[in-house]
């Protein structure tokens, strides 16, 4: 597959490449119309399917570019496993809440959501919709391992 890692000069690469093959697109284009006007049609029509053809790499370079960048960025990742979070109830996370000393106050295994505002970590189990509020002091750490789905590859 082809791909332009994103740098800040990267946009530079493609410009170029876009010059270019628009160059000579348009370049084919006149000769393929003056071979048509010369009654040359067979080569005429070449010369647009060649048109046709520098058009489509140039799409398809930058749609293949494109498609490799987002699919193998963090956000795009993050987002899948939000997604996967949100909607499948067999999802396995571990919940760890540390006090200021580093030992565990609190820990939580199981398929559940939550929500943190302030000091309080509100978690809801998704297999038996128990709410569990959880208050924390001001040095304590918060910390949620996703486990996965058991038999998931990862």
């Amino acid at each position: 597959m082809f791909y332009i890692t994103p740098t800040p000069t990267s946009w530079i690469i493609w410009t170029v490449i876009w010059i270019i093959g628009v160059l000579l697109g348009l370049g084919l284009f006149v000769l393929g119309s003056v071979l048509r006007k010369n009654r040359k049609n067979n080569i005429a029509y070449g010369v647009f399917a060649l048109v046709a053809l520098v058009a489509l790499t140039l799409v398809g370079l930058t749609g293949s570019s494109y498609y490799h960048n987002y699919t193998n960025s963090s956000s795009y990742n993050m987002a899948k496993k939000n997604l996967k979070i949100e909607y499948d109830m067999n999802q396995r996370r571990t919940i760890i809440i540390k006090d200021y000393k580093g030992d565990i106050f609190y820990e939580y295994t199981g398929s559940f959501s939550y929500k943190m505002s302030g000091r309080k970590v509100d978690l809801t189990d998704n297999k038996t919709g128990n709410k569990i509020s959880v208050y924390m002091g001001d040095n304590d750490t918060f910390i949620v391992t996703d486990a996965g789905i058991k038999g998931e590859k990862k």
